[in-house]
């Protein structure tokens, strides 16, 4: 009705955009290519032609995705706007697209605004995905990590009737003697006689890659290695696994640790997901995602502390910039020490690599290649090749 009143209405073709988006991505797609032309507002083009980037990127239409951004940019820029999104996004989208030329005129003053105007609580939540890779000093990653959990901290935490998910945060952290009585069942000792546990240890593990992914694929040999009368272990799938191909790794995966949770239901709000891991009462959660695996990780779970002790490991080796995730997990390589002083949580390093995992597991001699076809793997010594082996 808006429309029909006023064509040049963006807030309208914003609205109407939105609304069908969740029907018909295509629709939507028409929407606000339609409104950026006709909207007389240049904040409202703007906005429209930021949402087609955003919308592109959650399709993983990369190219079209950096061609909106850039336009956004554009009209912002010519209108004096505030356009500290749309450059960070389009600097994140040339790098990842290799647009050389334009990133040499683009990143000196986007990273110089996004220096001085990222104000905590203040500016819009960039997503510390786009830090990865862009150049930047450590301590301002860190600081677009902050600003990003306290957003999404403040929405889960906010009272459902003010429009947030009213989400508890339990367990609060532990001292030294509260955790030594729950699992010792007496005060830490410094000295005497080593204490025994009256309980397993329970550790949780939360991703969105445990399906036929290199997530899985890597680390669902780790599992097997765990002493199973001192660790119970849960994992908590945010995604679903392919029912017509299910997959390997997943029911691997399932095998291997005491308690399998499905966090994924369309249904399942984030206070549903979080009285599931608050009911298990792990003593350790793990976040395998990171910042990774954006609209399929249960970002809940991490921006609302649900486990004594915390930790981040396995795919993004940056800082979360999260209070509420107390370690992350790395090695001197990917972790430096410079790089470490301006991580969130503790950095506990690794001896060799923060990547445990062992070639006889992966490429097991005697079994062929997982993937390939058996009968195409034939003898090394038919094609003139020495048999697998380590050099001495």
């Amino acid at each position: 009705r808006a429309l029909e009143v006023d064509p040049t209405n963006g807030r309208a073709w914003l609205q109407l955009a939105q609304i069908q988006n969740a029907d018909d991505p295509q629709r939507a797609v028409e929407l606000m290519l339609k409104g950026a032309s006709l909207a007389k507002d240049p904040e409202d083009r703007m906005h429209l032609f930021f949402l087609l980037g955003t919308h592109m990127h959650d399709h993983k239409v990369w190219e079209m995705s950096y061609h909106a951004f850039r336009e956004a940019l554009r009209v912002g820029e010519e209108h004096g706007l505030d356009t500290l999104l749309a450059a960070c996004q389009t600097l994140f989208l040339a790098h990842y697209l290799a647009e050389w030329d334009f990133l040499d005129e683009l990143m000196p003053p986007t990273l110089a605004n996004l220096t001085t105007s990222l104000k905590l609580g203040e500016s819009p939540a960039l997503h510390p995905w786009m830090t990865i890779c862009v150049p930047m000093e450590p301590s301002l990653r860190l600081r677009v990590a902050q600003h990003f959990v306290l957003a999404l901290r403040i929405k889960y935490i906010t009272p459902e009737a003010n429009g947030g998910h009213g989400l508890d945060e339990y367990p609060v952290q532990l001292t030294h003697d509260q955790g030594a009585l729950s699992y010792f069942g007496e005060p830490y000792r410094a000295t005497g006689p080593p204490q025994k546990p009256i309980r397993r240890l329970k550790v949780g593990f939360v991703s969105a890659d445990f399906k036929q992914k290199a997530t899985a694929y890597l680390c669902v040999s780790n599992f097997k290695h765990f002493d199973r009368s001192k660790f119970e272990l849960y994992a908590y799938a945010t995604t679903t696994d392919s029912p017509e191909n299910p997959s390997v790794w997943r029911q691997q995966l399932r095998a291997q640790v005491d308690y399998f949770r499905e966090l994924h239901d369309e249904d399942m709000s984030p206070k549903q997901a979080s009285m599931i891991v608050a009911w298990d009462k792990v003593d350790i959660l793990i976040d395998l995602d990171g910042y990774s695996n954006e609209g399929l990780r249960r970002s809940e779970l991490f921006s609302v502390r649900h486990a004594p002790l915390t930790m981040a490991w396995f795919v993004y080796m940056s800082t979360v910039g999260n209070p509420h995730v107390d370690y992350i997990v790395g090695d001197p390589v990917v972790c430096p020490d410079d790089v470490a002083a301006n991580m969130s949580g503790k950095v506990l390093h690794l001896p060799l690599s923060f990547f445990p995992n062992s070639q006889a597991d992966l490429f097991p001699l005697d079994q062929p290649l997982f993937g390939v076809d058996p009968q195409l793997d034939k003898p090394r010594a038919s094609m003139g090749l020495p048999e697998r082996h380590f050099d001495e």
